[in-house]
């Protein structure tokens, strides 16, 4: 039927049009997104649908989505709000302009409360909302609460058998948890759904990606296109990912692919302009351990400092750290912050100076960082790579950015950060987050400067733990989360204390520093 859509239209004739209802239109654009017609299901059928009726609630649910699945959320968000001024209480459209707040980082951390303002509202209109439930859980899981995360899945599966995006999450939580059977399990059953339920592994590899798990996410990637070759998503989240892995080739070639078939994608379109720059102002070399990336007009400075430096964090640290990497490890360095942000996220705007992803650092160069010590930018995301090999990539934000403070000063005690006056004003003021907490510092600040606060606060905790027990007790802790254990249980083996029994020893400590 949907190939039949276009010759349908075609072969109308104006008193076919007039006489057709707005749903029709809807629907055959509908039909048209089935076959990957985003551009004819908006341009025709859609328009269509809104000569006759502008403010029809079909049109305005279905276009919402569209515009949402390729990547145009301001305008989306406009469609669920001209449902929602039509009718208040219009569940699905709450839902999905919860959904939309989530997914668009260019909003802001403050998407978050308006997620949660909107799933309020729509799960008061209805309880047993399948996709309220599932953005409520998506939500959760951006916390890190995988158990509370995983009730809401359990429930928008059980609303909606069919839905592989909720059986993808609930997998996500069994993944998270280290639960790997479970995991094969739910694809079977997804799958016997849905034999060609690509959504299913792509969703885990999209929320995992959050987790910094990327060779996962290609592994799941390829099962994706292995059930369903033509579910075009999957190549840009693969082609990124491949990237970040040091599967290059590969990935440029997904990148290709993907922007044949989905021209709307914008972190493909930026990706795919980044590596054409940098094919013309990059120059490449190899070391024994690494494979650099800089532009041409500071590859002589930069060949003659950063290598040194990073060859000697690596015997630093891999040292103290005891553990084995795999090798080589990939560095990129920009000249120009938009590229580094381009090559990080995929869009510009991102405030920071470096960024890891594992076995790939991405760095931004003397030039793009005036006045600032790209040395010790260098050092911090190098010590990244090391408690992220450490974990598996399973180490919390507040214990890697901690640990990356922490060593910024360890070697060089002239790169310390002086974070005293700032630290001082946090506790004085009661702004300083208890342990478990401190993951919400970056995800969700609620105060200017609460990320910064967030990376010096676990700085702190890493020399609390250093001055109270040792530095072997922090490599025990990382050892912990490589094996999944959740952190109280981490706490209680290594420290012999409850999560309440160390916020209190911490603060302790932290008072006396300030007062010293």
């Amino acid at each position: 039927f949907r190939k039949q859509i276009i010759p349908i239209y075609q072969n109308m004739t104006i008193d076919d049009v007039e006489a057709t209802a707005p749903e029709v239109f809807v629907e055959m654009g509908v039909a048209l997104i089935g076959l990957n017609r985003y551009k004819e299901a908006n341009d025709v059928m859609f328009i269509e649908a809104q000569e006759k009726d502008e403010i029809n609630p079909s049109l305005l649910m279905e276009q919402g989505r569209a515009l949402m699945a390729k990547y145009n959320y301001p305008q989306s968000r406009d469609c669920m709000r001209d449902l929602i001024d039509i009718n208040p209480r219009n569940a699905d459209a709450l839902a999905v302009l919860a959904d939309n707040y989530l997914v668009d980082f260019q909003v802001g951390t403050k998407r978050y409360n308006l997620a949660e303002k909107y799933l309020n509202r729509a799960l008061a209109v209805n309880p047993q909302h399948a996709e309220a439930h599932l953005v409520r859980g998506v939500l959760t899981l951006s916390d890190g609460y995988t158990s509370k995360a995983r009730e809401d899945f359990e429930r928008s599966v059980k609303l909606n058998p069919s839905s592989m995006r909720a059986r993808g999450l609930l997998a996500t939580c069994d993944y998270l948890d280290g639960h790997l059977d479970k995991v094969d399990s739910g694809a079977r059953a997804a799958l016997e759904i849905n034999p060609r339920g690509a959504e299913f592994f792509h969703t885990i590899a999209v929320a995992i990606e959050q987790k910094f798990r990327y060779a996962d996410v290609v592994k799941f990637c390829d099962r994706a296109l292995e059930v369903d070759p033509y579910y075009w998503p999957a190549y840009a989240t693969l082609g990124v990912n491949c990237m970040r892995v040091g599967e290059d080739n590969r990935g440029r070639a997904l990148l290709a692919k993907s922007r044949e078939h989905d021209t709307f994608n914008p972190w493909v379109l930026n990706t795919r302009k980044l590596m054409r720059h940098m094919d013309k102002n990059h120059r490449g070399w190899q070391s024994p351990r690494f494979s650099f990336r800089v532009p041409k007009p500071e590859y002589h400075v930069l060949k003659t400092y950063l290598e040194p430096l990073l060859e000697e964090a690596l015997d630093s640290l891999s040292k103290r750290y005891k553990v084995e990497l795999k090798l080589p490890i990939f560095i990129e360095s920009f000249s120009e912050h938009r590229w580094f942000s381009a090559r990080t996220i995929g869009l510009e705007g991102l405030a920071a100076a470096g960024a890891c992803f594992g076995n790939l650092v991405t760095l931004t160069t003397p030039n793009a960082l005036p006045g600032q010590n790209w040395g010790a930018v260098a050092w911090h995301e190098f010590a990244h790579v090391i408690t992220l090999g450490l974990t598996d990539n399973r180490v919390p934000r507040w214990l890697t950015e901690g640990l990356s403070v922490y060593e910024e000063g360890h070697d060089r005690p002239r790169w310390a950060r002086n974070f005293s006056m700032e630290v001082a004003d946090a506790y004085g003021s009661g702004r300083l987050l208890p342990i478990s907490e401190l993951d919400f510092g970056f995800s969700k600040p609620k105060y200017p400067n609460q990320i910064l606060m967030s990376y010096f606060q676990g700085c702190l905790i890493v020399q609390y733990i250093e001055k109270k027990w040792n530095f072997a007790s922090v490599l025990s802790i990382l050892k912990g989360y490589r094996e999944h254990k959740p952190l109280e249980r981490i706490f209680s083996e290594v420290l012999e204390v409850t999560l309440e029994e160390f916020d209190k020893g911490f603060f302790a400590f932290v008072d006396a520093w300030v007062r010293e």
